[in-house]
């Protein structure tokens, strides 16, 4: 009797979970800023090329940051993405007592040490010192403008850089281009309080245009489209776009902005997420620079008339002294 061929039996495949990369942030609608936007689209890039799932998540208040983190904790978010101002206190609580999620802070600085945070930053006053240089050499009144949405170090650094580059420009060129809106040195100038209403950037742009000034840096988010707008209106002058190329994003604006200071959160949100997926995401703090190519000035687009070779020369130059530490982008402390 032959023995009966038993067929082997199929085990099916199972699916290892797919990463799961949860975005948490205070603004409930991601297309009303610039900032959060970008983070967005390096979580998409992250679903179309590493299989992962994305998640946005709204918080109201800076209260409710520690209670929807530990609900987070308690589901499926492998890597969660804090955009916005949040407390030392209330990030280090939940890392330390989470030692298995992940946590990445972009954009603000946060003095952690944690192997489960990484944080990222900019030294955007590098950038702003070329835009700052940059707004000297073609302004035809002799005075450039600034205002931030708040009076914290990640909104300084664009005015400090953009003030300092300006006064370069006068050391190098004997001229006398003057930055209205902020000191770095006392650290003070125009401060709306917000990052949305373009209402209050429309009077920031009045006010400045009214002074004279014909180049504008708002560092301000989407507030800073309130300014563009008078800009449009009343000609004569132009914007510099803050962490987007805004002559593509924004082609209203691409006859009147000079150029923009590009951050690249996309890239670093990408990168982050990928680390978590081959397993060898580790915490610090990473820092985006013009050396390692995260931050940088955008193309002068429909603008490119205004600047001449020789400026573009300088530009170029002034770029690799600063990458070389020859030059200072923020104030002496």
């Amino acid at each position: 009797m032959r023995t009966p061929t038993i067929p082997p039996t199929e085990i099916p495949m199972v699916q290892p979970p797919k990463i799961e990369a949860c975005m948490v942030a205070e603004v409930e609608t991601i297309e009303d800023n610039i900032y959060l936007s970008l983070m967005w689209d390096g979580v998409q890039a992250a679903e179309e090329h590493l299989d992962v799932v994305g998640r946005y998540v709204v918080i109201q208040q800076d209260s409710d940051l520690v209670r929807i983190i530990n609900e987070l904790n308690d589901g499926d978010c492998d890597l969660i993405l804090l955009a916005g101002f949040y407390s030392n206190d209330e990030i280090s609580r939940t890392a330390a007592a989470n030692p298995d999620r992940l946590f990445t802070t972009v954009g603000y600085l946060h003095d952690l040490t944690y192997d489960n945070v990484l944080g990222q930053v900019y030294k955007i006053d590098q950038v702003a010192f070329l835009a700052g240089y940059l707004a000297a050499g073609i302004t035809k009144t002799g005075i450039l403008g600034t205002y931030g949405g708040a009076n914290v170090d990640t909104v300084r650094d664009f005015m400090d850089g953009y003030a300092l580059g300006a006064q370069y420009y006068n050391r190098q060129h004997g001229t006398n281009v003057e930055v209205l809106g902020w000191d770095p040195i006392t650290r003070s100038g125009l401060i709306t309080g917000n990052f949305v209403d373009r209402e209050d950037g429309r009077r920031m742009g009045e006010q400045l245009l009214d002074a004279g000034a014909d180049v504008i840096l708002p560092a301000a988010g989407t507030q800073g489209f309130g300014t563009a707008d008078v800009v449009l209106e009343r000609g004569g002058a132009y914007i510099i776009g803050v962490d987007y190329d805004w002559a593509l994003a924004e082609p209203a604006y691409a006859d009147i902005t000079l150029t923009s200071i590009i951050k690249k959160n996309d890239v670093f949100v990408f990168t982050a997420i990928q680390q978590v997926v081959e397993g060898d995401f580790s915490g610090g703090i990473y820092t985006g620079t013009l050396e390692n190519g995260d931050i940088g000035l955008a193309p002068f687009h429909n603008l490119d008339g205004l600047v001449s070779e020789g400026l573009r020369s300088e530009l170029d130059r002034i770029r690799e002294a600063i990458i070389a530490g020859e030059i200072q982008t923020k104030p002496e402390e």
